[in-house]
């Protein structure tokens, strides 16, 4: 992990503010107060409302457990409660955040049909023996066959 992250600033500001989002008299961040850790490029793509909207929408799992699965000074990859987060800030002070996206990751299927058991990845290695295909005719031999 790096000495120094300007992206743990910000995903620290992040869950506490919205972890009561759900609860009476909750409110959210002002244009002010989103301009404390939003750059202004961001927000000129992003409608702030929506993105609170959706961050909000998770509130009830805020206080779970935050992963850090990669961390430099300026991106930060967590996860999340099934969800992969990536969060990248300004190189230049105040080290705004830049980027901020979000996924679902994908969880392994189970078929009742098979009594519980999971079903096995695919297979993504090739057969270690080729089949043998039929030989190869001459060319002479394969003009033959062809019609005048």
């Amino acid at each position: 992990m790096p000495a120094q992250s300007w992206v743990l600033p910000h995903v620290r500001w992040l869950i506490p503010r919205f972890r009561d989002a759900g609860e009476p008299g909750w409110v959210p961040p002002d244009d002010s107060e989103a301009r404390q850790h939003f750059s202004g490029a961001f927000l000129y793509v992003v409608q702030v409302q929506q993105l609170f909207e959706i961050i909000a929408s998770d509130a009830a799992r805020l206080g779970e457990e935050l992963l850090v699965l990669t961390l430099t000074p300026l991106t930060g990859r967590f996860r999340h409660v099934g969800r992969e987060v990536w969060v990248a800030v300004e190189a230049e002070p105040p080290h705004l955040i830049s980027g901020l996206t979000g996924f679902a990751l994908g969880s392994r299927i189970t078929d009742p049909r098979l009594g519980g058991r999971r079903i096995p990845p695919p297979s993504t290695t090739f057969p270690r023996r080729q089949p043998q295909l039929p030989a190869r005719s001459s060319p002479s031999t394969a003009n033959r066959s062809r019609p005048p």
